[in-house]
């Protein structure tokens, strides 16, 4: 029976090693650090609008601006299906910090991912390094009330960077082969992660 029990035991511990959701999840910090700039930003450890950190919470698919008016276009929309907002709504919004990435520190948070089949995983860098966060496949929409297209196969999440009037703006784009900062039109309705400047 002993044996029986060291075996089980033996068992669980193995799993629990292996299996990354029942490790510590939390939010991460990145070091930001190029000619102009030296500094680090804690990313959340999950999307807008997700109800948890589960790799299959996937959270609210935001358009980066709705209007068709290049002048309208050229700032972030606060509408409610907006990317504007998300972040504003996030554990105390704007108040405690909260916001976009921008397209410069999605090109440093590259660098921490690991990639999987439905799901990527950045690491921390500094503080606990056991510590991460999981960006979901959560796939995209071509529209803010179109159908969702590549779940568990691609997540893309806005920045802030909306190149003045034009129709796109920089997203950070993942799949299970790479993870790449590109552009999307503005219309499209895509995943939110906020960040925040910490020291």
């Amino acid at each position: 029976m002993n044996t029986m029990k060291k075996l089980i035991a033996t068992t669980m511990l193995c799993l629990a090693l292996s299996t990354p959701w029942v490790m510590a999840q939390s939010d991460v910090e990145i070091n930001i650090k190029h000619k102009k700039a030296d500094y680090w930003i804690e990313v959340a450890d999950k999307n807008c609008g997700a109800t948890s950190n589960k790799i299959n919470s996937y959270g609210t698919h935001y358009v980066w601006n709705g209007s068709a008016d290049a002048k309208t276009r050229a700032i972030m929309g606060e509408g409610a299906s907006e990317v504007g907002a998300a972040c504003k709504n996030f554990r105390g919004g704007d108040a405690e910090g909260w916001r976009l990435p921008t397209a410069s520190e999605v090109r440093f948070m590259m660098n921490r991912f690991e990639l999987s089949s439905n799901h990527a995983v950045l690491r921390a860098e500094r503080g606990d390094k056991t510590g991460f966060a999981y960006f979901p496949f959560a796939g995209y929409k071509e529209s803010a009330d179109a159908g969702l297209h590549y779940v568990n196969e691609a997540g893309a999440y806005w920045t802030s960077d909306g190149n003045k009037k034009s129709k796109y703006a920089s997203i950070l784009f993942l799949t299970s082969e790479y993870p790449n900062n590109s552009m999307q039109l503005k219309t499209f309705a895509l995943s939110a992660r906020c960040v925040r400047t910490v020291k």
